[in-house]
Order: structure tokens, then sequence, then C-alpha cells
């Protein structure tokens, strides 16, 4: 009986690169949303480009972070993982927030915070 199942699960949506001074990244990612009674799951699927020398943005071994974006402001960071060019990454992370409350989802750059791809919600 699928109204004894408490969670909903949107589907995949892709994100957008974020302009920013440098090149822009060299990979994609899609997400998916479950709701729970405590809280919300995502799971993220970051495919990678091959590398060129000339390739600036996310590189090999660069440190990646998802994040929800609360619309109250606050950042919860989900999960980190490392890019590995022409590899896929799937990843997944929790957070308390209820999936009405997160205003956005980001990949950014581990180390400095800088936002590579994002989905507003």
């Amino acid at each position: 009986d699928p109204t004894l199942v408490p969670r909903t699960t949107v589907s995949a949506m892709t994100m957008a690169p974020v302009p920013s001074d440098g090149a822009a990244a060299e990979f994609a990612a899609s997400f998916t949303m479950t709701r729970h009674d405590w809280g919300t799951d995502i799971a993220m699927t970051c495919t990678y480009s091959e590398s060129d020398d000339e390739a600036e943005g996310a590189g090999a071994d660069d440190k990646l972070a998802m994040v929800a974006v609360g619309r109250d402001g606050s950042h919860v960071q989900l999960g980190t993982w490392k890019a590995r060019a022409g590899e896929t990454a799937q990843t997944s992370g929790s957070t308390s927030m209820p999936i009405d409350e997160i205003a956005a989802v980001q990949v950014v750059a581990a180390d400095t915070g800088d936002v590579l791809l994002q989905r507003n919600l």
C-alpha cells in the first residue's frame, strides 16, 4: 500500500555550472532527493570529462563536496570525494533538513568553498 511509505523521491535533477573567473567545471552532475520523516537523503552522480593539458576548473584529484543550502541560509556538507578524469562518481548524503527547506544543492571545491555546480529548488 503506497500510503504506508512516508518518503517521496524527486526525479533526477541536473545541475548547472556556476560562472566564475576560471573556466567552466569539467564535469556534469545530477541528483535525486528522497523525503524521509527524519530529513532528506540526496544521491548524486558526477561524470568527469577526460582531462587535457589545457583543462581548467575541476581537475584530476580535486576534492569536491556536496552541500545542501537551506532556505534560512545555512549550509550543510553532505559528503566529499575526489574528481577522477574520465570516471563517474556516485555519492550520497543525508541531512535532518526537511526537503521543503532545501533551497539549493551545490557541488563545491572542498578546499576553497568555490561553488562549481548548483541547482536551485
